[in-house]
């Protein structure tokens, strides 16, 4: 949180007696980042001294932030929670979400929940999917988020660019995303940069097998309970689908 930490700098300086907190909640930025973000990234660096304290969600966060010239010595790792009491197994939101998807309990479904951004790597996610149905015509996906439309309608002619467009289904994000895990049978995090990766702790709590890329936390986070792929290679992807997963033909 960059941007965030500098604007509070401005009111830590004016107002001397305040006890100021940064927050830092990615890793990994350099590839994504346009030159105004790279400055404020800089000078974040420069006004590190005003900061009391400096919270990081992921390990690779604190590294990376390190890394960029932040005192080591003030940051503390608190890792982010998930809520089990809100995000748990439900056979209920399965199968009246994949009714309203008009898929049946037959059709296996690959999931992609997170904001429309190119810093989450879709255009990976549907090359993997490319190469999936080329072998299993029966598996679907969906990508389930917000964004700009421009980015969005970006993606759906590469789908069908992809031969995906009776494959892949946009989904607008909603509040009550606990239904959408449980719908899904594969949860995928493409991403090309995170720190704490939420949507993978949520989608573990509901039960779901996860395949992500080997960005911030994620395969911390994963652990030995789902399969850790390189951030950019959609054909790795696409073969570690099929470890552990409910994917793979008996």
């Amino acid at each position: 949180m960059h941007t965030q930490n500098v604007v509070a700098t401005a009111a830590r300086i004016m107002n001397p007696k305040l006890t100021m907190v940064w927050a830092i909640r990615a890793s990994n930025l350099e590839t994504v980042l346009d030159w105004v973000e790279k400055f404020t990234i800089w000078l974040q660096a420069r006004l590190s001294r005003f900061a009391t304290r400096i919270t990081v969600n992921s390990m690779a966060g604190l590294e990376y932030a390190a890394q960029g010239g932040l005192p080591r010595e003030k940051m503390m790792f608190i890792p982010n929670g998930i809520d089990t009491n809100t995000f748990y197994p439900n056979e209920e939101d399965r199968r009246r979400v994949r009714a309203q998807w008009n898929m049946g309990d037959e059709v296996k479904v690959v999931g992609n929940i997170s904001r429309f951004d190119p810093i989450k790597n879709h255009k990976m996610f549907l090359k993997a999917a490319a190469l999936v149905v080329a072998e299993r015509p029966d598996v679907r996906f969906v990508c389930v988020g917000h964004g700009k439309e421009s980015y969005v309608q970006e993606l759906k002619q590469l789908s069908r660019t992809l031969g995906l467009e009776n494959k892949v289904h946009w989904i607008q994000a909603k509040s009550d995303v606990r239904e959408v895990y449980n719908a899904i049978d594969v949860f995928c995090s493409s991403s090309l940069s995170e720190g704490f990766p939420n949507v993978i702790g949520e989608a573990m709590a509901c039960g779901r097998h996860c395949v992500v890329t080997d960005v911030g936390d994620s395969a911390l986070v994963v652990g030995d309970t789902g399969v850790v792929v390189p951030s950019d290679n959609p054909q790795a992807f696409r073969q570690d689908f099929w470890i552990g997963s409910p994917l793979r033909k008996r």
